[in-house]
């Protein structure tokens, strides 16, 4: 800072930090912040608040003869000094009085804009955009400066200097000039090794990154790009003139670094819809525009503002590890970006599809603004965020909502798991699945409830890895006269385990036993003379894999079917249960394989009549043989892993000879 601003005839006034400040400090700057670029952005706060507290004291200044600049002309200013590596942020604001500096500068805690915040709500007024707490953030300068100089004036007062190297004490001393009517500029003396912070380019980033939306304009001065001047060298009066140099002219400009937008603090229907695709394509990195948008005012015990946008396509690998805290949503205190680190209990994974951005008085800034605070607002976003979702999936046209359900379906069985009451019911409503009876159509859970009987008790079910795995299951042999839901992607089976009934009907997988008749009645069996002792040799050779076999008619197109018991793995769960799981110790393996099923033979099918009669005969060995091939045959014809494929294939050739 040049020395000709201060008051040669007045020596400064040296003060002591408060006892708590110098051990407050060193904590302060070698733990609460873990990125140095932070400061930036605690200045650029400070500056966006002395701005608005010159916008809303200006009429009283006024009142009282003080001059202020024009409600328009309130800016910040971002100015790097190469030469002399000292970083100027300025702005012309309310400044501060001498007091003002003692109070807020002197000791860790005080915060003027909280104090002002205070007194307008007494007054009844609107403070949401009064965010900084100056008496904490301002120290974060340390973590780049060895020396901070500030030099501030307020209408009421003279023009003063702050001066402090971070240690143990500052100074305060009157300022002969001041180039503007009020206002402050902040000092940076940088330390060794910070130069990136005296790089336009970088500060622009900056800016861009933490401070986007203040309100007032934060122009960032740069070097113009290099105009080349030709000297000419010779007689004027020469016809032609030598040009032998070329001279480069340095000049700097002033570029406003951000955006003077803040669409979520606005009405979706007040915002023009170029600002809405310009905000979405920043915040989400996105190349193409939104499929659609929705602003919600969530009130309680604190407001909070929520700009939402579904993406037109899946941005999500679900077969990735996520990470343990979400991304997608930006959180704002008033203009300013505070943080798109949120836990997974307020943004849970089934939530990674939507963009947005989130505003709240609430988010205090309280010891750094990377550690996110406002339980209140955060309480409020866990509770109603799922239901601004779904709201806003409900308003979609019918176009979009059919390229959303596309695109977006595994989201959606996540959050139907996931959620719970009526946020459960209403994201269950948005599924959509084909039916045996038609595969080509769609149809929801509503509407397969209502073309049911009235007598039956359940929701009918195929699930399988793929849809056409579930389209051909050898299980939808026994129900071509009743609908069943075809259930082909592993999600729907991670679903079922968090959604058990819908509209009062129980979901049943056609691949467990206990499906009820269309008269919401037990199925009685059949029995077949001459099949008891038959059907016990078949559970003793697969002692390890069956605990019973039932005689029926129901699968007329193949010899036999495995059923679950009811608290079993379908066969689409058991194999993805197996996918994951990483060694053969494993006790989910173990369980699996310790997981007895149930047998059901067709009596009228040759093959079984063929392993009948060789029992008959008490051909033991011809049985058995026989009787394994069969399981192994029926496993994978119903989905389940079979791990001895090879010996299944020999075994397959040798009865083809």
């Amino acid at each position: 800072m040049s020395e000709a601003i201060r008051n040669e005839n007045k020596k400064p006034e040296k003060h002591e930090f408060g006892v708590e400040v110098p051990q407050l400090m060193s904590m302060f700057i070698n733990s609460v912040y873990s990125s140095k670029d932070l400061f930036l952005r605690e200045a650029v706060s400070n500056a966006s608040d002395a701005c608005k507290k010159l916008f809303d004291s200006k009429a009283q200044f006024d009142k009282e003869g003080y001059e202020t600049v024009a409600y328009n002309a309130l800016k910040i200013e971002i100015v790097p000094d190469k030469d002399n590596r000292t970083l100027v942020i300025r702005d012309n604001g309310i400044g501060m009085t001498k007091d003002d500096l003692r109070n807020y500068l002197g000791s860790i805690a005080a915060s003027g804009t909280a104090l002002f915040r205070e007194m307008q709500n007494k007054a009844g007024a609107q403070v949401d955009d009064l965010i900084g707490q100056f008496g904490l953030g301002f120290y974060s300068l340390f973590l780049v400066a060895q020396r901070v100089d500030v030099v501030t004036k307020s209408p009421r007062d003279s023009a003063y200097v702050w001066s402090s190297d971070g240690s143990s004490g500052y100074t305060i001393e009157e300022c002969d000039s001041f180039d503007g009517k009020h206002g402050t500029a902040i000092y940076l003396r940088l330390k060794d090794g910070e130069d990136e912070f005296l790089d336009s380019n970088r500060l622009i980033e900056l800016v861009k990154k933490h401070s986007m939306y203040i309100r007032y304009p934060i122009a960032v001065e740069c070097e113009k790009k290099p105009e080349k001047k030709e000297k000419e060298n010779g007689d004027v009066e020469e016809v032609e003139e030598v040009k032998d140099k070329v001279d480069e002219i340095k000049e700097k400009e002033m570029k406003i670094a951000n955006s003077d937008v803040e669409v979520w603090n606005k009405k979706i229907s007040d915002i023009p819809e170029e600002d809405l695709k310009k905000f979405y394509k920043q915040i989400s990195g996105d190349y193409d525009d939104y499929l659609a948008a929705e602003s919600f005012h969530l009130e309680g015990i604190v407001g909070v503002k929520v700009l939402l946008f579904i993406p037109k396509r899946q941005r999500m690998n679900f077969f990735q590890k996520q990470d343990e805290k979400a991304r997608n949503i930006q959180i704002y205190n008033s203009s300013v970006f505070i943080t798109d680190v949120l836990p997974r209990d307020v943004v849970p994974e089934w939530m990674g599809f939507v963009v947005g951005a989130v505003s709240s008085s609430d988010f205090s800034l309280n010891i750094s603004r990377e550690f996110l605070q406002g339980k209140t607002a955060l309480k409020i976003l866990r509770t109603r965020l799922p239901k601004c979702i779904a709201t806003m999936i409900k308003n979609l046209s019918q176009e979009n909502f059919d390229k959303f359900v596309v695109e977006f379906s595994r989201n959606l069985k996540l959050a139907v798991k996931d959620t719970t009451d009526q946020v459960q019911t209403s994201f269950a409503q948005f599924l959509r699945y084909p039916t045996n009876q038609n595969p080509s159509e769609k149809i929801s859970l509503n509407e397969y409830c209502n073309r049911i009987g009235k007598e039956e008790k359940q929701i009918l079910v195929q699930t399988a890895l793929t849809q056409k795995e579930a389209e051909t299951s050898i299980y939808l042999d026994g129900f071509k006269d009743r609908t069943v839901l075809l259930m082909g992607d592993p999600f729907d089976e991670i679903m079922l385990q968090g959604y058990r009934s819908h509209n009062g009907l129980e979901f049943q997988n056609i691949a467990k036993e206990g499906v009820l008749g269309e008269d919401g009645t037990e199925t009685k069996a059949e029995e077949f003379d001459g099949y008891a002792d038959f059907s016990k040799e078949i559970v003793r050779i697969l002692e390890k894999q069956v605990e019973k076999v039932i005689v029926s008619k129901r699968f007329k197109g193949v010899p036999a079917s495995i059923l679950i018991t009811k608290y079993g793995y379908t066969p689409t769960m058991e194999t993805i249960l197996k996918a994951n799981s990483s060694t053969e110790h494993n006790m989910m393996l173990q369980m699996l394989d310790g997981q007895k099923k149930i047998v059901e033979i067709n009596p009228e099918n040759r093959f079984i009549q063929k392993i009948k009669g060789e029992f008959d005969k008490k051909n033991a060995t011809k049985v058995e043989e026989y009787v394994r091939f069969l399981w192994q045959s029926t496993a994978i014809g119903c989905g389940f892993p079979v791990e001895d494929k090879n010996g299944f294939i020999r075994t397959m050739y040798e009865l083809m000879e």
